[in-house]
């Protein structure tokens, strides 16, 4: 029996057959689209988490480092408001802040001062007179023209101290940073240098940023005169790592890891790792991984910024929602069901990262707020902010207290309600704010008006307000009641009038002495000695001509008639010698004492060999500051006088040799004459002291006065040892040239 198909029977069955792998083949394609949707859209929301938290992470360091420069700003306010800044007062200003508390990262807020090497010892001085007992400037060599030590820095913990008295300015890459300031007039930040308070626990690297203090409170206009009017610096140190810590939060660094290079991206140029990865490690690569690099400019200083997305911020989830649709795809529901899912998850996220982002902005709101009511608890200075057009828009107690006028009272008004009348007409307040748009600050010296009409002289400053950009958005104005000391330096200035007058009567009539003493040593020279010359001459030529002809007695008045007028020449030669070295002018070089010595002993020649002395000079002898003419007649004088008080039957034995005492050098000359007893060592350098008999050992007594007051007008000291015999050791000191050094100097013992 035939049996009959219908119709499109087998098409209908292989159409279910292939249903299933149809479906399958629907599902897979499905499946498929969808792990590439949701991927994609998975890469997208995280890129731009990360993004966003890149971003807000680097909005909070630019922020804090302004805030910094700003609170750097403030204390340079300090010495643009006051002649002195003590340590006391610098410390008050330091404490308000709260630094350990609320600056995290920040070592402290310290002041360098510049001086030469003229005041080295007077600054040391004043700083252990200040309480700092065993303040020194350190390095001390090589010994320098121009000194830059940390003074103050605050707070006074045990890390800040070990680096009080330090010289910035012998590290180069501090120097580089502080010579910028001081140029450009700036804040100015460091490369990456080892802080030298890194004493305690780990390392971190670290950088200062600058402030440069002119004298004068105001910003010369050219790189010279900022130069010569450089006073100081007020800076901070800073601690890479402790300074993140406190400025991001723990919920977002997690997410992220930060590698911070200063300048460019090299190895020697790391300044700190945040999250995972240590010092000399290379970022991990990660599958999915996002990274960024951009450049931030600190203090006129670029930073290289390089991120990249931590595991933590990926969470573990790239391609499983995927592979998850995928092999689940086969049923819609519950594809849905896992896009709704991973989509509320991703929301959840975003969410979270967004309550972060506000934390972030609120706590910087806060260290805002801080900084406010800082301002506001400064209640011996005047602080006022204004707007671009002069405006007050907020000043603290302390200006409320000295202007007299409340918040609702001075609030909105022009700057200008505080200038006197006749400043207002000569259009001064004007003038003050171009001064500050241009050149950073402008010193407000001057006259002001009370609420009351009462009127008070202030010092102060006006300082513009720019951020990184440098965009111009206000100003602020520090001022202090200075009246007290307007009213002293008035006073003063009347009696600098009526001194002034006193010198000039005393100035009169110290010339009129100096003349008569011109003409007293005029006589000397011409009037004295030619009798005596008359006195020698005829007493000779009688004993020449008519000697045989005298009994003894005339004789022996005759030798002792000349003798007298010998004696009476030298006296007068030496009185001379001391006078013209009281008033003569001296031109200041460096003289090798070696030299000095060889012309002393070329002119005793003939004294040694008759003597039968030993001179040795004992080299090598360094360069002192002085005058050669001078130097060579002090050491004539030490040499004759060994010579002269050798002891009877013994060779002299002279040796000349020099000491180096810090920055001064000790020549001496030492023998093994008679000596001196202790209680007379100090007379021998009075005029007119003669310790022994003419008959005995002839002199005037005035060589050792002539080498004392010879050698005070160098600037220098003399002194005698001696042993009665033994022998004597003169000396002097002198200062050494500076700041050249000579090899052989530096072997001196």
């Amino acid at each position: 029996m035939l049996k009959i198909r219908p119709k499109n029977q087998g098409a209908e069955s292989g159409g279910i057959r292939g249903m299933p792998l149809f479906v399958l083949g629907v599902a897979l394609l499905m499946s498929g689209v969808a792990t590439f949707f949701v991927a994609k859209t998975e890469v997208q929301q995280r890129q731009a988490e990360f993004d966003a938290t890149v971003q807000q992470i680097e909005e909070n360091i630019r922020s804090r480092m302004d805030s910094y420069v700003a609170l750097l700003l403030g204390g340079a306010g300090l010495w643009a408001a006051s002649e002195h800044v003590s340590a006391p007062e610098f410390a008050a200003f330091v404490n308000r802040v709260r630094l350990p508390e609320k600056f995290q990262g920040v070592q402290g807020v310290g002041f360098s001062a510049r001086f030469s090497s003229n005041e080295l010892f007077q600054v040391e001085r004043q700083m252990r007179s200040e309480g700092v007992t065993e303040f020194k400037v350190w390095p001390f060599d090589p010994p320098r023209a121009e000194y830059h030590a940390i003074l103050y820095l605050d707070p006074p913990d045990r890390r800040n101290a070990a680096a009080i008295g330090f010289d910035m300015f012998t590290e180069h890459t501090r120097r580089a940073a502080m010579e910028k300031a001081r140029d450009s007039g700036e804040p100015a930040a460091s490369g990456r240098v080892r802080l030298v308070q890194e004493i305690l626990g780990p390392v971190q690297n670290g950088f200062l940023i600058y402030v440069p203090i002119y004298r004068g409170g105001e910003v010369p206009d050219t790189v010279e005169k900022r130069r010569e009017a450089l006073e100081g610096f007020v800076y901070s140190p800073f601690r890479v790592g402790d300074l993140l810590d406190g400025i991001v939060g723990h919920g977002i660094r997690s997410r992220v890891i930060l590698r911070i290079y200063d300048d460019h991206v090299a190895e020697e140029n790391h300044l700190h790792t945040m999250n995972t990865v240590g010092p000399g490690e290379e970022l991990p690569f990660l599958h999915g991984a996002f990274r960024d690099t951009h450049a931030m400019r600190i203090a006129g200083r670029t930073w290289v910024l390089q991120w990249q997305s931590a595991p933590m911020f990926l969470g573990g989830a790239f391609g499983f929602g995927a592979a998850l649709i995928f092999v689940t795809g086969l049923v819609l529901s519950g594809f849905l069901f896992q896009a709704v899912e991973r989509e509320g998850k991703a929301r959840a996220f975003a969410e979270e990262t967004t309550m972060a982002l506000r934390e972030e902005q609120e706590m910087l709101r806060l260290s805002e707020e801080r900084f406010r009511l800082f301002l506001e608890r400064a209640q011996e200075y005047a602080i006022m902010l204004l707007d671009t057009e002069g405006r007050i828009s907020s000043w603290n107690p302390g200006a409320e207290r000295l202007f007299g006028y409340t918040d609702s009272e001075i609030l909105g008004k022009s700057g200008s309600i505080i200038f006197t009348p006749e400043d207002i007409a000569a259009k001064a307040p004007e003038k003050e704010l171009a001064t500050a748009r241009e050149h950073g600050q402008a010193l407000d010296e001057r006259w002001h008006v009370r609420k009351d009409g009462s009127r008070f002289f202030a010092s102060g400053t006006l300082i513009s307000l720019r951020m990184e950009n440098a965009h111009h958005h206000g100003y602020v104005k520090i001022l202090r009641d200075m009246t007290a000391r307007k009213e002293s330096e008035e006073a003063i200035r009347k009696l600098n009038l009526q001194l002034e007058e006193r010198v000039r009567a005393r100035t009169a009539a110290v010339a009129e002495l100096n003349a008569q003493m011109e003409t007293f040593t005029y006589t000397i020279v011409h009037d004295l000695r030619a009798p005596l010359r008359a006195m020698h001459g005829f007493s000779t030529a009688l004993m020449d001509d008519y000697g045989p002809q005298l009994d003894s007695t005339a004789r022996d008045f005759l030798q002792r008639i000349t003798g007298a007028a010998e004696r009476m020449d030298a006296l007068i030669h030496d009185l001379l010698d001391f006078s013209l070295i009281t008033r003569a002018d001296i031109k200041f070089s460096p003289v090798s004492l070696e030299t000095v010595a060889r012309a002393a002993l070329t002119s005793l020649k003939e004294q040694i060999v008759e003597k039968q002395a030993h001179v040795q000079i004992i080299e090598p002898l360094p360069e002192v500051i002085g005058e050669f003419k001078i130097l060579e007649r002090v050491l004539y004088n030490f040499l004759s006088n060994c010579l002269k008080f050798a002891r009877p039957g013994v060779p002299p034995e002279i040796s000349v040799f020099a000491e180096l005492h810090g920055d001064r050098v000790r020549l001496s000359v030492r023998d093994n004459g008679i000596g001196i007893h202790t209680e007379h060592q100090q007379r021998v350098f009075r005029i007119f002291e003669q310790l022994h008999g003419y008959n005995a050992y002839p002199g005037t007594g005035m060589g050792l006065a002539v080498v004392k007051k010879s050698i005070e007008r160098l600037g220098g000291t003399v002194g005698v040892e001696s042993e009665v015999g033994v022998g004597s050791t003169f000396w002097f000191e002198l200062p050494r040239p500076a700041p050249r050094l000579s090899a052989p100097e530096q072997n001196l013992p």
